[in-house]
């Protein structure tokens, strides 16, 4: 769907509650799993780690106030959310796919899923949420004026189930790319523990 020259798509899985925790603190990034595939991944962009940090943390912010999403309905403050290193992989290698060939959708060029590319960096999760955009808006405006307002995205990013994250963004490759913009992939998780 298109939302003044930005993509969005989002994919829902149900949530359930969990545990509080303190919002003062960004969680350190766990390092990414010694997997040959988040090989491509695993030295990222300076500038664009500091996109996803800003993401994370306006990401916090935004759980730690609630969220009404309508239809979706209210979600209480949530607590921060946990960096986990294979969903960043899983994060960044889908949006890296979707810069390399100027898309914007939750299947990869490969057929793959969320969930699919989850399971292909070995991290098992019980409850599973991934977003994605096309924009070159800076993170904050991303979530308050993009995912935010839609209610799937907003309940899936204010879902207190999701205890971990893994954020990816890529520029695009082609500069006649259609869809303009870096490509972002946002996945929460509650982790099977």
């Amino acid at each position: 769907m298109r939302l003044r020259g930005v993509l969005v798509l989002l994919c829902v899985v149900p949530a359930a509650a969990c545990e509080d925790a303190p919002h003062d603190e960004m969680a350190p990034q766990q390092p990414l799993p010694a997997l040959a595939r988040c090989d491509a991944v695993r030295d990222w962009s300076p500038a664009l780690v500091e996109l996803e940090d800003r993401m994370l943390r306006a990401l916090d912010e935004r759980r730690a106030q609630g969220q009404s999403c309508g239809a979706q309905g209210s979600f209480a403050p949530a607590p921060p959310l946990r960096r986990a290193g294979a969903l960043t992989c899983a994060a960044r290698l889908h949006a890296l796919d979707m810069a390399e060939r100027g898309f914007v959708e939750h299947e990869g060029s490969d057929g793959s899923s969320a969930w699919d590319r989850m399971r292909a960096v070995e991290y098992a999760f019980a409850t599973a949420d991934e977003v994605v955009v096309a924009t070159d808006l800076p993170p904050e405006d991303i979530l308050d004026d993009v995912w935010l307002p839609r209610e799937g995205s907003c309940a899936a990013l204010s879902a207190t189930a999701y205890t971990e994250v893994g954020l990816g963004v890529a520029l695009p490759f082609d500069p006649d790319d259609p869809l303009a913009g870096r490509r972002w992939t946002v996945m929460l998780a509650k982790p099977i523990r």
